[in-house]
């Protein structure tokens, strides 16, 4: 028997805009990160890092270290951890360190456009991740272009220590 399906991709980033999380627990200063496909928790779940980010003019972009990171269900998006990174951080090791963002220079427009086509490649791939299919080779390629171009390559890290599992899955070479 399969068990219930998951929410999207795109309905799990929008109904987090509004999460109570990011109302009361996370500063308007911080950024959030994209969401990432996991299992860490022992269910599907998205998974999320909040970082102290400035973005004043004529300087460069800077984030901080994760301050807070957290894991919604992904069945219903009920909120399963909302952790203080130095209470109990997601990753093992050193601390991660500001880090200078690169410029960005991508219209709006262009930017709007390669967060869609990372959200069509994300709704069809985390729901067959979470079910444990493997993933074809053209899929997979897409998904770790938009990926790139998505996650500056200064901020990686975070996220493959925020999602490992999915990562490996995502980079293991289909039968």
């Amino acid at each position: 028997m399969r068990s219930s399906p998951v929410m999207s991709y795109t309905t799990m980033r929008k109904r987090l805009q509004t999460h109570p999380l990011r109302q009361g627990e996370i500063p308007v200063e911080f950024t959030l990160s994209l969401l990432m496909p996991t299992h860490r928790s022992g269910t599907a779940a998205y998974a999320c890092f909040a970082s102290p980010a400035s973005y004043l003019p004529n300087q460069p972009q800077t984030q901080g270290a994760p301050e807070a990171w957290c894991l919604l269900e992904a069945r219903n998006g009920r909120l399963l951890l909302f952790a203080r990174t130095a209470l109990q951080p997601f990753w093992e090791g050193d601390r991660f360190e500001t880090v200078e963002l690169p410029r960005i220079t991508l219209s709006v427009q262009e930017l709007k456009a390669q967060m869609d086509e990372l959200e069509t490649l994300m709704d069809t791939t985390a729901s067959a991740f979470f079910a444990g299919e493997t993933l074809l080779p053209e899929p997979r390629t897409e998904l770790k272009k938009a990926l790139d171009r998505a996650i500056p390559e200064v901020l990686m890290a975070q996220y493959r220590a925020l999602a490992p599992d999915f990562f490996a899955w995502l980079e293991a070479e289909s039968i």
